[in-house]
């Protein structure tokens, strides 16, 4: 037993035993877990756009051109720091980031759960994307005006940010829990810390991570890699995204 098992044990209540330290793994879990929070925590604090907007003021850029290049780059650095951030933590731990939800799936398994995913849950979230609570929070980019290239710029962000996120989610968190503690165990810690990442957004967008995480996880063990659930969490978000900026009274579409 090493150092850091000894120390667990050595916590668990008489009642429980020395059963319930974690063995061998323990370093590991350990790390994996302290690196996720303080990923997280980075990618969301250190690229808020408040922090961003008026540094791009003093480059010269107007106010809504500012706005549009400071959501940007939340979405980008965001999934820059969890996509490489997770690598790096696999690695450290021994693991393969390319075999932890980024290469090996079946084409058929593949082309199925996507498919059936895009048909089943894209139509209720653009669905809700047409009621007010919705406007509160979408879009992201808070502009007056949202012509083609903010839409464009948008949709770049959010695949730059949700290929690092999912990867974070349902590859470096999905796959090394379900190696240590089994699938049930792994969609559930998970899912947990899916819906917790979304307690700063609305309510009912907090509540529906609960199921969306285990479906999301389901989606990515069963075809071997993150990218089923990528998809269509990538057409949800840029469509909720989207239709909030068309619907929105206080946004003026315009795509001339």
């Amino acid at each position: 037993m090493d150092r850091t098992s000894e120390i667990l044990a050595a916590l668990c209540p008489p009642q429980l035993g020395r059963s319930c330290a974690l063995g061998s793994n323990d370093a590991s879990v350990i790390l994996v877990f302290v690196a996720a929070c303080a990923l997280f925590s980075l990618a969301h604090f250190v690229f808020l756009p408040k922090l961003w907007v008026p540094a791009f003021r003093k480059r010269g850029l107007e106010e809504e051109a500012a706005v549009v290049a400071a959501g940007v780059t939340r979405k980008v650095g965001g999934g820059l720091v969890l996509g490489f951030g997770g690598a790096a933590v696999l690695l450290a731990v021994g693991d393969d980031p390319l075999r932890s939800g980024l290469l090996g799936t079946d084409v058929s398994r593949f082309t199925m759960v996507t498919g059936v995913g895009l048909l089943t849950i894209v139509p209720g979230a653009l669905l809700s994307a047409l009621g007010k609570q919705s406007w509160a929070f979408y879009p992201e980019i808070r502009v007056a005006t949202w012509p083609r290239n903010v839409a464009i710029a948008s949709a770049l962000g959010w695949t730059a940010y949700l290929i690092g996120f999912e990867f974070f989610f349902r590859g470096f968190l999905l796959f090394y829990l379900a190696q240590v503690y089994g699938v049930g165990a792994a969609l559930a810690m998970t899912t947990a810390l899916y819906t917790l990442a979304h307690l700063p957004t609305n309510g009912p967008e907090t509540a529906i991570c609960i199921p969306m995480g285990f479906v999301f996880g389901a989606m990515a063990l069963y075809t071997g890699t993150m990218w089923a659930p990528f998809i269509v969490h990538l057409v949800v978000a840029v469509g909720t995204e989207t239709v909030s900026a068309y619907r929105n009274p206080q946004v003026r579409w315009s795509w001339s």
